[in-house]
C-alpha cells in the first residue's frame, strides 16, 4: 500500500502486510491492509464511484450469489426481529421515532423503513446509492432518495441511521462531514458496522467481513472511537455481536455458543452504537 496512504480512521500511514482474499464477483486477488496503529482494515486500491453504483445496480444478483435471500421479502420478520432486540441493547426507544425526522442512508430494499413507519414513524427518508433498488421499494408515503446525504437540508435530521453502511463507503469523511450537518444538535446517530479485533485476528484471510468490492474500509474499535472523537461526537449505548461463524459453517449448537460468548464478553466482530454530539 502506498506509504502515504493514510488510515480513514485514525490518520497513521503504517500497515501490515496485506491480507489477499479472492473477489468471487472480480474474479481476481484484492488486497486489504491493517493499520498498525489502529488496527483498522482498509481495501486498497478501492473501485472508483461508477464501479460501485455499477455493483449495487446488481445487488441482487450479488447477493443470490454471496447471501441468498438477504433482500428478500421473507427477511424482513427476521429483521424486525434483530432490530429489535440491538435497538434495545444500545438504549434507543422506538418512542423516538413518532413525530421526529428518520433518515437512514443505505437503504437498500427498505426492510428499516417498513419497520420505522411500523413503530409510528411519519417523517421517514430512505437514501441510497442504486436507483435500481430504490425501485424496488414499495412503501407509501416515505420519501426515496438517490445520492448521499448532500440531498438533505442541513440541520434536519433526528434521527440518522446507518446500519452495516460505513464499511461500504470510499469516502468515509466525506460522508461523515454530511451526516454532522446535517444531524441536529439534540439528534442520534445509530451506528452498525463490523468490527476487527480477536474474531478478524483468529479468521485472517477468512473472516467473514472481508468481502471484496463491498466491504472497503473496516475499523476497530479504537479506530472508530478516533474517528467519532474528530467529529465531537460520542458513544452512549452500544452492543457488539457475532462469533465470525455463519450459519452452517458449524453446528448450530456451537455456533449459538461461540455467538453467547462473543456478546457477554464484548468481543463480537460486529457493533452497534447510540452516539449523539458532546455537549
Amino acid at each position: 500500500m502506498n506509504k502515504e496512504k493514510k488510515c480513514i480512521f485514525c490518520g497513521r500511514n503504517k500497515y501490515y502486510s496485506p491480507l489477499k482474499v479472492f473477489s468471487k464477483i472480480q474474479k481476481k486477488t484484492v488486497n486489504y491492509y491493517k493499520c498498525k496503529f489502529c488496527k483498522s482494515i482498509h481495501q486498497y486500491p478501492t473501485p472508483d464511484n461508477n464501479e460501485i453504483i455499477k455493483y449495487y445496480d446488481s445487488y441482487y444478483e450479488v447477493k443470490n450469489i454471496l447471501n441468498p435471500g438477504y433482500l428478500d421479502e421473507k427477511n424482513k420478520n427476521n429483521l424486525f426481529y434483530e432490530r429489535d432486540k440491538t435497538l434495545a441493547e444500545i438504549g434507543f426507544d422506538k418512542k423516538n421515532f413518532i413525530n421526529k425526522s428518520n433518515v437512514e442512508l443505505g437503504c437498500a430494499s427498505g426492510h428499516f423503513l417498513f419497520y420505522m413507519q411500523f413503530y409510528g414513524a411519519k417523517d421517514i427518508a430512505g437514501i441510497d446509492i442504486s436507483a435500481k433498488l430504490l425501485k424496488s421499494i414499495k412503501i407509501n408515503n416515505v420519501k426515496l432518495i438517490n445520492g448521499d446525504l448532500s440531498k438533505i437540508k442541513k440541520n434536519s435530521i433526528d434521527n440518522l441511521f446507518m446500519f452495516n453502511i460505513l464499511e461500504h463507503i470510499i469516502n468515509i469523511k466525506e460522508t461523515m462531514d454530511q451526516a454532522v450537518t446535517r444531524l441536529k444538535k439534540d439528534s442520534r446517530l445509530i451506528l452498525e458496522l463490523p468490527l476487527t479485533g480477536l474474531i478478524s485476528n483468529i479468521f485472517k484471510t477468512k473472516w467473514r467481513f472481508l468481502m471484496p468490492d463491498e466491504h472497503l474500509h473496516i475499523p476497530s474499535i479504537k479506530g472508530l472511537k478516533i474517528l467519532l472523537k474528530e467529529y465531537n461526537l460520542k458513544i452512549i449505548g452500544q452492543t457488539r455481536f457475532g462469533s465470525g461463524f455463519t450459519s452452517g459453517s458449524i453446528p448450530n449448537f456451537l455456533k449459538l455458543k461461540f455467538d453467547y460468548l462473543a456478546k457477554k464478553f464484548k468481543f463480537g466482530d460486529r457493533g452497534s452504537f447510540l452516539i449523539i454530539f458532546k455537549s
